[in-house]
């Protein structure tokens, strides 16, 4: 059985191919699990490629997202390049189209890993300064609860005292000092 090369798949996928080829590689591909193995692969990276648009408009993501939205549309424009030079360059067409595919591939990849390293890296340190920003504030607020609760015993003890002196004058009863407990004969 002779499989049909990636370039044919990819234009069979696009739908570049001639009505006479185009039949030939549906019947092959409905007979071969391998073909729609592959095929069904590259649809599942279609889709999440699809998908990553909707992480890119997330806010925290916006530095990363555009710096990934970049190297998609440098992708882009070099898949595009490259396509163009393949069809000005015919005999050699799939050749030049598997190796434009294949370095694209290669460097989005490492795009994208590089993205996701400093991404982690990012999200790691706003973490730590979060969790130190934390840490200070609860701090603070064990040095105001301490500071509080010492001035609101202060304020109970004076109350109290107060309290007894008034206590002992209305019943008659003299404080006691340093001569001790004196009364009223």
């Amino acid at each position: 059985m002779t499989h049909p090369t990636r370039e044919e798949l990819i234009e069979f996928i696009y739908d570049e191919l001639d009505a006479d080829r185009k039949a030939t590689l549906e019947d092959h591909v409905e007979s071969c699990a391998e073909c729609q193995a592959t095929l069904a692969s590259w649809g599942g990276i279609r889709r999440q490629l699809q998908a990553g648009d909707a992480t890119i408009a997330d806010p925290r993501m916006t530095f990363a997202g555009a710096a990934l939205l970049r190297g998609v549309i440098a992708a882009v424009l070099l898949v595009g390049l490259g396509y163009g030079l393949a069809r000005v360059t015919a005999p050699s067409e799939s050749r030049l189209r598997g190796q434009v595919t294949s370095e694209l591939q290669t460097q989005f990849r490492n795009e994208l890993r590089a993205e996701l390293a400093k991404f982690t890296i990012d999200q790691a340190a706003r973490e730590q300064e979060y969790q130190q920003q934390t840490a200070r504030l609860i701090g603070q607020l064990e040095i105001r609860q301490v500071a509080d609760y010492s001035g609101l015993r202060k304020d109970v003890e004076t109350v109290a005292m107060r309290t007894q002196e008034e206590f002992d004058r209305l019943t008659g009863v003299e404080s006691v000092d340093a001569k001790g407990p004196q009364t009223n004969h």
